[in-house]
């Protein structure tokens, strides 16, 4: 029986923070069904200071975010995290793919706020955070896409953040402080935002995920992995944070922390 796009659905939230000296946090909440399976996930990503990371994820308590006037809330009692981002930029709304087959609504919910976080009695107070929300009608490995390219430069000045798709489908979703970029060149270790004469340069960076999709996103649920095409969990991730200078015709205007990934589809 072939799948249509109302026989997948995916909701995934995800939150971060990163304070003055570098502390980190990642947060996922995801829900899914796709034929007869319906799922839900949590996880979380810690990063001190000192670059050692602590993960967690859970397959059985549901708790997704919860927003009000402007701040976003998530508690989630079996990760033992709770966190609140209070909005500085206002939400975008874009659909950033859609075909027959289905589409993909990116809604980032903040581009830029203030979060506290505190996980297993670790706090993150004071930090410059960023949410989303992704709903999603068509498989992932049905998209004419052979890389994704995300990230996000947040200071008390500037708010950059970009998605980046590459293949048969290219299309730029960059925004700077408030304004979407057209023209913007991508690569590991910068963003260029070519009409501008803007440079954002990463240095000092770890690696805080790396690895095909069967050994990160979907290392915890052995059971649906065996329902993903091979090519696609051979799919690769990187993911990392950076310090950033961003230039302005090769001054430096602003330094803050980056969060930023690439992943290259397997086909």
């Amino acid at each position: 029986m072939s799948i249509t796009s109302s026989d997948f659905f995916l909701r995934k939230w995800y939150m971060d923070c990163i304070d003055e000296v570098g502390n980190l946090f990642m947060g996922y909440s995801g829900t899914f069904r796709w034929k007869m399976i319906q799922a839900s996930y949590s996880s979380t990503l810690t990063c001190n200071a000192q670059g050692e990371i602590k993960k967690a994820s859970t397959l059985r308590e549901l708790s997704h975010p919860t927003r009000s006037e402007g701040t976003l809330q998530w508690i989630h009692n079996k990760l033992k995290t709770t966190g609140h981002w209070t909005s500085i930029d206002k939400a975008i709304r874009k659909n950033i793919f859609s075909d027959k087959s289905g589409s993909i609504i990116w809604t980032c919910e903040q581009p830029r706020a203030i979060a506290e976080v505190e996980i297993n009695n670790i706090s993150i107070s004071s930090a410059f955070g960023y949410t989303e929300m992704i709903d999603m009608t068509i498989l992932p490995w049905q998209l004419p896409i052979s890389k994704l390219w995300w990230g996000r430069f947040l200071s008390k000045n500037t708010m950059l953040i970009w998605i980046i798709l590459e293949g048969k489908y290219t299309s730029n979703f960059v925004y700077y402080n408030g304004n979407r970029i057209a023209d913007a060149t991508i690569k590991n270790d910068k963003v260029v935002l070519n009409n501008k004469g803007i440079t954002l340069r990463f240095y000092d960076t770890i690696v805080l995920r790396e690895g095909s999709l069967a050994s990160t996103l979907f290392s915890d649920t052995p059971v649906l992995s065996k329902m993903i095409p091979t090519e696609f969990l051979n799919s690769h991730e990187s993911k990392w944070r950076s310090r950033g200078d961003l230039l302005e015709n090769g001054k430096i205007v602003d330094s803050a922390w980056a969060i930023h990934e690439v992943v290259s589809w397997g086909k």
